[in-house]
């Protein structure tokens, strides 16, 4: 369907009880298709029951099958409404609400006060809001969503070069995860709030909350978590929301030295995420750097001197780096550090990661090459209980190249369980076979293992 005038939809002037919504292409329990040439709002307060009984298809949701629009300045916004999906048949994508937004135009959804209750969702790829959301600006606020042994992620299924941000009090701990098959790529499509993404942002607003359940998979099944802005003193130094965009850092900081946990995160985000700067490939339409002085491939051989203490307690940043290599040669681009970190005098980095149970690289830096740490001391938590293959060290999980270690202090609390391999140790989880000549001077270690 179209919309090109009338732009809202009532659900509560409808009854929508055991819909049977089946075949082919893209099914939904309003719309199979909505291509809006207009703002579109979805209210009522209204129940949305369907099924979809046979066939396979594109796109399921319990709204809506496939969302098109064709202008990035349009909104769909969903607002008090319950939708209650099922389905016999098959999907390649199934949403609590939306099966898929196509990813032509970048796109802007918000859903608010509703509620998704999914059954039959045991099969890749679903989204208790969409399944799909690869090129789009998701705001949740007020939601709860209820899905058990998913595959894909409680909130958003695959989130690619998407935004996710989340505001008010939300609810999926009834939305219980599979654990996915550790001999594919399952586990990395999988997450509580996320299963995949690549240059995908994801954060929860300062006063909101999301409570998950106990699934024991990644907060983001890829890589990373989700960045908390309550656990910065100043969060409007780290993100700014302005309309359907986010703008990362600010212009005064040019990435020169790290002085404090907001520096911090905007380093990392610059070495984890490409942003519309970037004029070709993988990239996030929807977030600029406010400073353009470094991009991801140029802060990764950056010197970064440590000025200031960095507490990453309840922030979400795990690393500066990303802590697991998505990348389809496993080329490490944004995994590796080949720089010199660390100032003249000792400051303490305080480390919050976990618990991960399927990234493979955890510790301040996924792998670092060729690289001198210095006059840093690292205390903090790090657990970990290994689903797959893990490394784990509180400066790097891996290192290649010559190393040079100099007045480390370690006195991190490791806490690992799990029945995979995982290679630990308390600055350096693994010395790989390229390693080259490594050099350690005035360095303690206490960790608590």
């Amino acid at each position: 369907m179209a919309l090109t005038g009338a732009n809202s939809f009532n659900t509560g002037k409808y009854s929508f009880t055991s819909c049977e919504v089946n075949g082919t292409g893209n099914i939904g329990g309003l719309f199979g298709e909505l291509n809006a040439t207009v703002n579109v709002v979805i209210n009522g307060a209204g129940t949305v029951t369907t099924n979809h009984l046979s066939g396979l298809c594109n796109a399921y949701g319990g709204l809506i099958g496939l969302y098109e629009a064709n202008s990035t300045v349009l909104e769909l916004s969903v607002d008090s409404v319950t939708s209650q999906p099922s389905k016999s048949g098959s999907a390649s994508y199934y949403g609590g609400f939306i099966g898929e937004i196509k990813d032509d135009v970048s796109t802007y959804v918000q859903v608010s006060d509703s509620t998704a209750d999914a059954s039959n969702v045991g099969s890749l790829t679903f989204g208790g809001i969409v399944a799909k959301a690869d090129n789009a600006f998701v705001k949740i606020e007020d939601i709860t969503v209820k899905a058990s042994n998913y595959k894909g992620g409680g909130l958003v299924g695959s989130l690619a070069n998407g935004v996710l941000q989340i505001d008010g009090t939300n609810e999926i701990n009834g939305a219980s995860a599979a654990l996915g098959d550790n001999d594919n790529d399952d586990p990395l499509k999988i997450g509580q709030f996320v299963g995949y993404r690549d240059n995908g942002l994801v954060f929860i607003s300062d006063g909101a909350t999301c409570s998950v359940g106990s699934s024991e998979v990644d907060d983001i099944g890829s890589w990373g978590g989700v960045i908390n802005l309550g656990g910065f003193d100043t969060p409007t130094n780290v993100l700014n929301v302005n309309g359907h965009s986010v703008v990362i850092g600010t212009s005064a900081y040019d990435f020169s030295a790290i002085a404090n946990k907001e520096q911090f995160a905007v380093a990392a985000l610059r070495f984890q995420i490409d942003g519309s700067e970037v004029s070709s490939g993988s990239r996030n339409q929807f977030i600029s750097f406010a400073n353009t002085t470094k991009t991801a491939s140029t802060i990764a051989s950056s010197n970064l001197p440590l000025n200031g203490n960095v507490d990453l307690t309840n922030t979400g940043f795990f690393g500066l780096t990303r802590d697991n290599d998505i990348s389809e040669n496993k080329s490490m681009a944004k995994c590796m550090y080949s720089g010199t970190f660390g100032g003249n005098t000792v400051k303490t980095i305080t480390l919050d990661i976990g618990t991960i149970y399927r990234h493979k690289y955890n510790g301040l830096f996924a792998k670092i090459s060729n690289s001198t740490i210095q006059n840093v001391s690292v205390d903090g938590t790090i657990t970990v209980c290994s689903k797959n293959l893990m490394y784990l060290g509180s400066i790097a999980a891996e290192a290649t190249g010559n190393l040079t270690v100099t007045n480390i202090t370690e006195g991190t609390e490791i806490r690992y369980s799990g029945d995979s391999a995982l290679y630990l140790g308390g600055i350096i989880g693994e010395a790989d076979t390229s390693i080259g000549t490594i050099a350690v001077s005035d360095c303690a270690v206490t960790a608590n293992v």
